[in-house]
């Protein structure tokens, strides 16, 4: 009897002080557990994710990363630069777009949709055969040194006569000078000289009236006809 009353004594003392514990709000429980979580996450990192916050860019290198890399096309985004050997955007299907002025390779990088050109046929312009001729990579081949008749076909000079003191070169698209030898100069000289030695002319000339009127003299120095 004792012992079961000990007992009941110890049950009612222990419920008693387990009701005057506060009891936890759902608000508590749930701030407990947000706060746990992030504790755990940040001491246990997951695979591939570095507890350390990655520093942020700085100012000069996010300057730096912008700033543009220099080209060496055309200032406008896709368009060719001239003298390229397809060229739609300026000029029809085989035509070439060159520019109007002579151009050397770093005005031709710096060239743009206000450069002045001009639409020509590779194939058969005569003053710009096989490319453009300011840009160097064509001809003109009406200004070959002595040329006096020439055409321009499949993009190449081809010269059917040349000037006098010039004759067609063996693969005929040029002129070359005609030299005349050493040697055949000398013989014409030398005949001529002979020619005029061997000349017998007459000469009447006015003189006194107790002279005869005419005489006759034979000279090798004066090549003249009867007068």
């Amino acid at each position: 009897m004792i012992f079961t009353k000990v007992a009941i004594l110890s049950l009612l003392s222990l419920a008693t002080f387990v009701l005057s514990l506060p009891t936890p709000t759902l608000n508590s429980q749930e701030g407990l557990a947000k706060r746990w979580h992030e504790d755990h996450k940040r001491h246990h990192p997951s695979v591939g994710e570095n507890a350390r916050p990655s520093p942020s860019v700085s100012g000069s290198a996010q300057r730096k990363a912008k700033k543009p890399i220099p080209s060496s096309k055309s200032i406008d985004s896709g368009q060719p630069q001239l003298g390229s050997a397809e060229d739609l955007t300026r000029c029809p299907a085989q035509k070439m777009a060159c520019p109007i002025s002579p151009m050397t390779d770093v005005e031709l990088a710096k060239s743009n949709a206000d450069t002045p050109y001009e639409c020509i046929l590779p194939q058969e312009d005569l003053y710009s055969c096989g490319g453009c001729t300011t840009l160097g990579t064509g001809l003109d081949c009406t200004a070959i040194p002595g040329v006096l008749s020439v055409s321009c076909a499949i993009g190449t000079c081809n010269v059917y006569s040349c000037k006098s003191g010039f004759t067609v070169t063996s693969d005929g698209q040029g002129c070359v000078e005609v030299t005349v030898p050493a040697s055949f100069n000398a013989t014409l000289i030398s005949t001529n000289q002979t020619f005029i030695t061997n000349t017998t002319y007459t000469v009447t000339s006015p003189v006194a009236t107790d002279a005869p009127a005419s005489s006759s003299v034979e000279t090798a120095a004066l090549p003249s006809p009867t007068v």
